[in-house]
């Protein structure tokens, strides 16, 4: 089969080079190939392309690569190099030449139609190095689709468009996006102009989450469709009608605001789902931390403060949390981690003494409650708007893990090693440090690859 060529100038070789990099990116095995060995995993089936380098073009002094579509002869030894001593000069080539062509007689009348044939060619071949620019980059382009169509995998995310729609790319549930913290805004100040409910669902037949009495202080959070309004009022979050609630300056006798009343909470905020709709409120979400430290065995944080309810969590040794709320009854609302949820206070310890240890040592010297169910699945994980971390549209612990792991920056590294502080690899590092707070990873980089939530690129 007839062979190809196609000529490429040394400033036409990045296209070509970009290619080869390519392959060795997406087709490793090519890279390793050694001379004469067929690059069949690179190339469109039903047909082999062998390559052919030269080393320099003798009549321009430019880079050829010849495609052939038939294994090229490989010669046994390599041909010696022309030294500069070797090579004859131009006037003296033209001389012999002619003499030879005398003394041969008729015999080399096919000699000499060889000889003008070529040079023939090689004027042909300098007319095309003088074509107009727009030609020489149609010739380029050409160069570098024929290299492409030699990779499919290039040729299939030729473009960024290509590349993203190949990817698994996941986006954000509802679930997901609630899965951070409450913000403090200032909300529009009403009152309730008559005794009346605030509702579950933007419907008169859900469940009345609270009741209000005339005068009662209520803010309004977020205006919703056909009417209803997401208030909140002290422990009151739930769907008002707009028209059941007046101005301020429509209030007679309107009390200070030290003096406001407000609303009756008729249904706890871990059975109401209206509760978390918007994740903002009036009152502080940010507050200073009090530590919470369990100093043996292990502590179970439940879902509910009821010692019935299910384990969303545990306090191992040494381990510490942050309180939140004291609702009273021995129970302690806290966090720890990734973990929200209720404790008995009778088994942990509490106040001036503890925050200064802890202060003391630093909060990296303590683990984290190990966490049994996951945030959308815990029903108490918005018991409390408050926390001890300021909103950040991200998941505290994210920002936790990242600050602990600064501690050890400059540690050695040790193949197979788990130690934060002696040594570790890098699965053994991530696995320790997870640990911490309460995440149990596998111990291989292949295996932690394949576990946990895919989260989106964008």
């Amino acid at each position: 089969m007839a062979e190809r060529n196609t000529l490429i100038k040394k400033r036409k070789w990045p296209a070509v080079l970009a290619a080869a990099v390519a392959l060795s990116v997406i087709c490793p095995e090519a890279a390793y190939a050694e001379e004469g060995e067929l690059w069949a995993d690179s190339v469109d089936s039903g047909s082999v392309i062998w390559e052919d380098y030269s080393a320099e073009d003798p009549e321009g002094g430019e880079e050829t690569i010849s495609y052939s579509e038939t294994e090229p002869e490989i010669p046994a030894e390599p041909v010696p190099e022309i030294t500069p001593e070797a090579e004859t000069p131009a006037a003296e080539v033209s001389t012999e030449s002619s003499s030879s062509e005398s003394e041969a007689g008729p015999g080399t009348e096919d000699t000499a139609e060889q000889d003008a044939a070529a040079s023939s060619s090689a004027s042909s071949e300098t007319a095309e190095e003088e074509e107009e620019p727009e030609e020489e980059e149609e010739m380029e382009q050409e160069a570098s689709e024929e290299a492409i169509e030699l990779i499919p995998e290039i040729r299939a995310f030729y473009s960024n468009e290509d590349l993203l729609a190949a990817q698994n790319i996941v986006h954000l549930t509802l679930e997901a996006q609630m899965d951070s913290l409450f913000e403090q805004t200032g909300g529009s100040l009403m009152f309730a102009g008559k005794d009346t409910y605030a509702f579950e669902q933007m419907n008169l037949e859900s469940a009345k989450v609270g009741r209000f009495s005339e005068g009662d202080a209520v803010y309004i959070l977020s205006y919703e469709i056909e009417g209803w309004v997401y208030v909140e009022s002290g422990s009151v979050r739930g769907f008002m009608k707009e028209e059941d609630l007046v101005r301020g300056e429509d209030v007679p006798d309107r009390p200070d605001e030290e003096d406001f009343t407000c609303g009756e909470q008729l249904v706890s905020p871990i059975d109401n789902n209206a509760w978390a709709y918007r994740l903002i409120s009036v009152h502080e979400t940010t507050i200073f931390k009090e530590y919470i430290f369990c100093r043996e065995g292990t502590v179970n944080i439940l879902e509910e403060p009821d010692l019935s309810a299910r384990a969303i969590g545990e306090m191992p040794s040494n381990s510490i949390a942050f309180l939140i709320e004291d609702v009273g009854d021995g129970w302690y609302y806290v966090e720890s981690g990734a973990v929200r949820g209720f404790l008995e206070s009778s088994l942990v310890e509490t106040g001036i003494e503890i925050n200064a240890a802890v202060s003391a040592s630093g909060e990296q010297a303590y683990s984290r409650a190990k966490q049994l169910v996951s945030p959308a699945e815990n029903r108490a994980r918005y018991y409390s708007v408050a926390s001890v971390y300021a909103n950040g549209g991200l998941n505290p612990v994210r920002s936790e893990i990242c600050e602990e792991a600064a501690n050890y920056l400059g540690n050695p590294y040790v193949w197979g090693g788990t130690s934060l502080t002696d040594g570790a690899d890098c699965s053994g590092f991530v696995q320790t440090l997870f640990s911490m707070f309460g995440y149990e990873l596998p111990r291989v980089a292949e295996s932690q690859s394949m576990t946990g939530t895919q989260i989106p690129v964008e």
